[in-house]
């Protein structure tokens, strides 16, 4: 690795650096934000990546869609790299950032997308959001933690890692105090019902409520209703309240919704 490694121009030994960073493999786009800066580009940073492939130093693990990785002789070799270069934690950094915006964006698709082709998009990024998790909470970064707490839930949920979804409350909830933002906070607390819906029945509702209350005041509709909707369906022995639940997110629904928003309408109405 030393040899090889030294062949490598500076540029290049700098994002196979940052792909130490990744646990469990990665996207190009994801790998890119990571290793773009003020001097490269992301079209150049893809650039490196193929360079880097090409050395096989990077791997391609799947064609479809294109996933990459570092052997685990090379990614302890970068991670070395990185630790001397007192770089490790800016590129874990980097790498939580990247992978929040890939879950709002799987946070967003789920809704539409179809169930397959979602779960075969970002079932594999497991281990890279666990891992991503665990160095937010431990460094204390709030707006991390709390952002991929919540915008993992759909797909801890589908890939039925309930049990791991709702351990990880007691990770992150201690830092909502240090997060300014009441869209993530508002997630967090749809992730807390979600997990315990239909099981734990009052924390559930406690978090459906906090949620509820949390997207009116953001005005986004759709999760407001999806939050009204968790509440209704975990008012066990008081039907007019769950009632009133849901009349309340009926009068926010919109022709044109997604099926996956609205399928647990019919269950609550039902007589």
């Amino acid at each position: 690795f030393e040899w090889s490694y030294s062949l490598l121009c500076p540029e290049e030994q700098d994002a196979f650096n940052s792909l130490g960073a990744f646990v469990g493999g990665f996207t190009l786009e994801t790998a890119a934000q990571c290793i773009a800066n003020e001097r490269i580009n992301t079209a150049e940073a893809i650039d490196l990546i193929g360079r880097l492939v090409d050395r096989s130093l990077a791997t391609v693990v799947s064609e479809e869609p294109l996933r990459y990785t570092l052997l685990e002789t090379a990614r302890h070799y970068a991670l070395d790299r990185l630790e001397a270069r007192q770089e490790l934690t800016a590129a874990r950094d980097r790498v939580a950032a990247a992978l929040l915006l890939l879950l709002d964006r799987a946070f967003d698709e789920y809704w539409s997308a179809d169930e397959v082709i979602w779960l075969h998009r970002f079932a594999p990024e497991i281990d890279g959001v666990r891992a991503a998790i665990d160095w937010a909470a431990a460094r204390h970064d709030a707006e991390h933690a709390v952002g991929l707490y919540g915008s993992a839930w759909p797909l801890f949920i589908e890939t039925d890692l309930y049990a791991e979804g709702r351990a990880r409350f007691e990770q992150t909830v201690v830092l909502l105090a240090h997060t300014t933002s009441g869209a993530r906070v508002a997630r967090f607390w749809q992730a807390v019902a979600s997990y315990e819906s239909m099981r734990q029945f009052d924390r559930a509702r406690y978090a459906a409520e906090l949620a509820a209350k949390m997207h009116a005041e953001c005005a986004d509709a759709r999760a407001h209703y999806y939050d009204l909707m968790l509440l209704a369906l975990n008012w066990r022995g008081d039907d007019a309240a769950a009632l009133a639940a849901a009349d309340s997110a009926g009068r926010l629904e919109e022709a044109g919704w997604p099926p996956r928003l609205i399928i647990r309408a019919p269950c609550v109405r039902a007589p």
